[in-house]
């Protein structure tokens, strides 16, 4: 409701030709919704015609709010993707690429939502099985990375892995070591950039994959576990599960490679560390009391 409300007033300041404020309100609206309606799957349709009318509207007026429309039609692009509306989603994610390169070229501004609109195509292809034109714009994103980062960033490090899965998936699809390794690497990389809920299903999807496929991966298994509670612990959100996560990694440490002390004590560390992140600050016995863990406040 509230949403409608900004809408027709964004609707009657575009009608007085007041396009400032115009703006204005359908700004508001359309993160009220992303706020209150995101998870309701909201009927995009009439929001989209009047972001192409805004589009009109923005070439003449007010070209600085690009970025800003362009970010709303990934918005939206990503709400069909989540619907199965594949087409649909490509057409907004074309389209916002589009003028991304139209408007911006090789001007830095334009480069950070640039990748996100290719890496967002690529996405479509594979979600539709079509890796030959998927592993194209992976090449395209990689590529535009190159000239935006240093070479060995993650940026880069992750253009590298999402083709490295492309092609795998293609040519070796049976190969289920490689591409659960190529997930967790995904996974780190997003990690290491803070996008935590990525992270989290590229790890669960490598998780899962071996502990299906490879069940006697226990050391990459327990790595997994390990870099779950790692993500968790990193969302305050989430800190209560962290634990879980960690203790899971030791039992399979203890159990089949119970010398590698290395990693324990990485485990036992991180243990103590979510504990801590509870407010449990005592001894905590685990492995059957071969370990106790003393946690204290972190500071």
């Amino acid at each position: 409701m509230i949403a409608e409300i900004l809408h027709g007033i964004r609707t009657i300041r575009d009608e007085q030709e007041k396009y400032g404020q115009a703006l204005k309100f359908y700004e508001q609206s359309l993160s009220t919704l992303k706020n209150y309606y995101s998870s309701a799957y909201i009927d995009i349709v009439c929001f989209l015609h009047y972001i192409m009318k805004a589009l009109t509207m923005l070439d003449t007026y007010y070209p600085s709010y690009l970025l800003r429309i362009t970010s709303s039609l990934n918005y939206f692009g990503n709400i069909l993707r989540k619907q199965q509306k594949l087409d649909e989603a490509f057409d907004v994610y074309k389209r916002a690429l589009t003028i991304l390169e139209e408007s911006f070229g090789s001007d830095h501004t334009g480069w950070t939502p640039t990748l996100t609109n290719i890496d967002s195509i690529g996405d479509i292809y594979k979600d539709q099985n079509n890796n030959e034109e998927s592993l194209n714009y992976y090449q395209k994103g990689l590529e535009v990375r190159k000239l935006v980062y240093p070479l060995y960033s993650a940026k880069v490090a992750y253009s590298l892995n999402y083709m490295a899965l492309a092609i795998v998936e293609k040519i070796d699809p049976d190969n289920y070591i490689l591409i659960a390794a190529i997930l967790g690497n995904i996974g780190n990389t997003l990690s290491s950039q803070k996008r935590f809920e990525g992270a989290f299903d590229f790890q669960q999807r490598s998780l899962n994959l071996r502990k299906t496929h490879c069940p006697s991966e226990y050391a990459s298994v327990a790595l997994n576990y390990n870099s779950i509670g790692d993500i968790r612990y990193q969302e305050d959100k989430y800190r209560d599960q962290a634990l879980e996560f960690f203790q899971k990694a030791l039992t399979i440490k203890e159990e089949f490679s119970p010398t590698n002390y290395t990693f324990i004590a990485l485990l036992l560390y991180n243990i103590g560390y979510a504990l801590s992140g509870q407010g449990k600050y005592r001894f905590e016995s685990l492995c059957g009391g071969k370990y106790s863990v003393y946690s204290r406040q972190v500071q």
